[in-house]
């Protein structure tokens, strides 16, 4: 039944799992997922989701006898190469006229900064259960209309019947102005942190449990039941269910020229920042989108009053928020990028940095130079040293520049004990390309510092100071008496002369 449904939108089915409550499916291209009374599909790449709408409302009507649409929602990010998609998935005008020949009150929106990472959304709302009772009611009215035709008895039970189907009327209105509690988050991570990447590649891991154990998955939300698949030689998805019928889904593409990770789930919550930071912390993209759907009765309606918070978490920096009031969902939405700062490392990170030692991990800061730069500059700026140092020191740096670089030792007099994190710092940022040898090294070059000897320079400068200056002035009056004939000058003249030079 769904591999024939699944043909249109040109992917197949891999892995598949259930409990009581939904349906679980991992596609070559994303997921599925099944409840009694919702269908979703997530897909990437060149797939054609809007393809398989047609052959599913035949197929819902054939099966389960549903034969009205309560909601719809068609989302997704802005292309990254929109030219290499097919029809009817070109652009979203294309999309957006392709779901407008199914319904009449469709609604399109693009929210977020057009120009940069944006979210399309189409969406509708109908009250399916408000034709279903005005049958109903026109049905009561056309017995009314047969009471003089029936005796008593007939008469007693058809309004017996009437109350009833009276009863149940207000139930089914009441349950139509009271939706089942519905939500959903989305987070959409780009330019992610290579390292991690890594990890989801045949290279790095044999397994998809591996996979999913070395970056921390199965820590962002504990209890699901994991599906997972890791592609041969590098991607991987996965989906967790729970039995209370929540689901998550993990999709990566993990090549450095067009990383992406999307995370999705439903489950409830009236905060979703421990959340947001348990994702982005796993696997450090450079900027992503978050989106959070909310329908009234849900525990998440207000979720946006406490994602408006967060403004900055560790090194990324939101750039803008935005809320929509649709008929029966809340949707917020907010851009973030990646700041200077140095943020907290992922599970993905520390594991990494265990295995190799903590000499080959790209933290996002040192991703980009100019940016790590900045943040090396702004932490440990030193003031101005030669106003600072004493002349002790400025004499002990000139007499022993080779000692002063740190070449035999990074113990400076203790005035200036100041220079050491610096310089440690620097050792540190070089680990990686000289390894322990390095570490070896410097251990056994350090050398305690000659005081004495420094005295012995301090005191010598001292007594030489005087001294050099008479005979500067010296030598300079012996030269200009050799140049000039002493005898034709005047005295006043030459004071003035020698006055002039002194100064």
């Amino acid at each position: 039944m769904w591999d024939a449904l699944l043909k249109t939108v040109r992917c197949e089915i891999i892995s598949f799992t259930r409990n009581d409550q939904i349906d679980a499916y991992v596609l070559s291209e994303s997921s599925m997922f099944v409840s009694k009374r919702r269908w979703i599909l997530k897909t990437c790449g060149t797939t054609t989701p809007l393809q398989c709408f047609e052959p599913l409302l035949r197929l819902a009507a054939e099966i389960a006898g549903y034969t009205e649409i309560e909601d719809l929602f068609y989302s997704r990010k802005n292309y990254k190469r929109p030219e290499l998609q097919v029809s009817p998935h070109r652009g979203f005008d294309e999309e957006v006229a392709f779901l407008d020949s199914f319904f009449d009150d469709g609604r399109a929106y693009s929210l977020g900064a057009i120009n940069r990472d944006c979210w399309h959304l189409y969406t509708l709302s109908r009250g399916g259960g408000g034709s279903k009772i005005l049958k109903r009611n026109n049905h009561l009215h056309q017995l009314m209309e047969q009471q003089h035709h029936h005796s008593q008895q007939q008469l007693q039970q058809i309004q017996q019947q009437q109350q009833l189907e009276q009863q149940h009327d207000a139930q089914i209105i009441e349950a139509s102005m009271q939706p089942d509690p519905d939500q959903t988050i989305e987070v959409l991570m780009t330019d992610l942190d290579p390292n991690v990447m890594a990890i989801f590649t045949k290279d790095c891991c044999t397994t998809a449990k591996e996979a999913t154990q070395k970056s921390g998955i199965h820590r962002l939300l504990p209890g699901m039941v994991i599906d997972d698949y890791l592609f041969d030689p590098c991607g991987y998805s996965m989906n967790g269910i729970s039995k209370n019928g929540c689901y998550m889904t993990i999709h990566i593409t993990p090549e450095r020229e067009f990383s992406y990770v999307s995370f999705e789930s439903n489950v409830a919550s009236s905060d979703y920042g421990e959340l947001i930071k348990r994702v982005i912390r796993t696997f450090q993209p450079g900027k992503f989108i978050v989106t959070v759907f909310a329908n009234k009765t849900s525990v998440a309606a207000n979720a946006n009053r406490e994602i408006e918070h967060l403004g900055i978490i560790d090194q990324w920096k939101r750039r803008d928020i935005q809320y929509s009031r649709f008929a029966s969902y809340d949707l917020t939405i907010f851009p973030t990028l990646t700041t200077f700062g140095v943020g907290t490392k992922g599970h993905a990170t520390e594991c990494l940095e265990a295995a190799t030692g903590g000499g080959n991990i790209n933290t996002p800061d040192k991703r980009n130079g100019k940016c790590f730069k900045q943040k090396l500059n702004k932490n440990h700026e030193q003031p101005q040293q030669d106003d600072v140092r004493s002349i002790s020191n400025r004499l002990y740096a000139h007499l022993h520049p080779y000692r002063a670089l740190g070449k035999s030792t990074f113990s400076s007099p203790k005035e200036n004990q100041m220079e050491l994190p610096v310089q440690q710092l620097f050792m540190d940022q070089q680990q990686h390309h000289f390894g322990d040898e390095l570490t070896t090294a410097m251990t056994n070059t350090i050398a305690p510092t000659d005081y004495s000897e420094l005295k012995f320079y301090g005191q010598l400068k001292k007594l030489l100071d005087l001294p050099v200056l008479f005979a500067i002035c010296f030598v300079q009056l012996i030269s200009f008496v050799l140049v000039l004939n002493i005898e034709e000058c005047s005295p006043l003249v030459l004071f003035s002369w020698w006055r002039n030079k002194i100064s």
